[in-house]
């Protein structure tokens, strides 16, 4: 039984941890499904905030497009796709931050958000 406890109270605390994530200025909420751009509150669709939860989940690991493009849960999605979602989110930053720079391109293979 005691042990028990100890897995429900580590899986709880994990969770916990993993529901809101600051770095940097990117504060990603994902229970509430919310990004703030250094303090300030940024409206994304659900698709752009699960790419940026991803991204930035791992800051430096690229991303492929493949793995960008599951993420998205809808049936048929091609690179300029994933493009066509970078570039909003790269805009919405933007229009906050317009020295934004977080999201890096690797020509071909996906995108990663810098370290």
């Amino acid at each position: 039984m005691k042990n028990i406890k100890h897995i429900n109270s580590e899986l709880n605390r994990s969770s916990r941890e993993s529901i809101a994530k600051q770095e940097d200025g990117l504060f990603v909420n994902e229970k509430a499904l919310t990004v703030q751009w250094y303090g300030k509150h940024i409206e994304f669709t659900l698709t752009e905030f699960t790419i940026i939860k991803i991204l930035s989940s791992q800051r430096g690991r690229v991303r492929t497009y493949s793995e960008l493009m599951d993420a998205t849960r809808q049936r048929m999605v091609e690179v300029n796709t994933i493009v066509g979602h970078i570039r909003r989110v790269r805009n919405k930053f933007k229009s906050l931050d317009s020295n934004f720079c977080a999201l890096e391109n690797v020509h071909s293979i996906g995108y990663r958000w810098r370290e």
